[in-house]
C-alpha cells in the first residue's frame, strides 16, 4: 500500500496543500464564482424579456377590444337602436384605452398642431377621449 497521495492529502506534520495545488483550487473557486456571476448577469439581462412575452401583440389587442365592443353592442342592441348615443360609453370603454389620442390629434390637425396653444391642444385631445 505504498501509493502516492495527491499533494492535497499528503501529510507533513499537518494537512497542507502545495502551492501548485493551492493555485488550482483558487482557480476552481474563481471559475465557479465567475460562472455564477455570468449566470446572474444573464438572468438579469433576459428576465425583462420574459415579461414581454406575456404581453399581447397589437393584433390581439385590436381583436379583443373589437370583440368586447361587438358583444356589448349585441347585448344592448335594442337600447342602442332607440338611442345611438349609448354607443359612446362603450367606445370609451373598449376602444379609447388602446388608442393614442395625442398622435391622432396631431395627424388630424396636421400643420395647425404647431400653431395651436397648449390649452387648445388639450381641449382637442379631450374631445376624442
Amino acid at each position: 500500500m505504498n501509493r502516492r497521495l495527491p499533494n492535497a492529502f499528503r501529510v507533513r506534520g499537518s494537512l497542507r496543500m502545495s502551492s501548485r495545488t493551492h493555485e488550482r483550487a483558487r482557480r476552481l473557486v474563481a471559475r465557479d464564482f465567475y460562472r455564477r456571476i455570468s449566470r446572474l448577469l444573464c438572468l438579469l439581462v433576459f428576465l425583462p424579456t420574459l415579461g414581454a412575452a406575456a404581453q399581447p401583440t397589437p393584433s390581439e389587442v385590436v381583436r379583443s377590444s373589437v370583440e368586447g365592443l361587438r358583444l356589448a353592442v349585441l347585448r344592448d342592441e335594442a337600447a342602442i337602436a332607440q338611442d345611438p348615443t349609448r354607443v359612446i360609453p362603450l367606445i370609451r370603454k373598449y376602444v379609447i384605452p388602446h388608442v393614442d389620442t395625442e398622435v391622432f390629434a396631431k395627424l388630424i390637425l396636421g400643420r395647425h398642431w404647431q400653431a395651436a396653444s397648449e390649452s387648445q391642444r388639450i381641449t382637442f385631445i379631450l374631445a376624442f377621449a
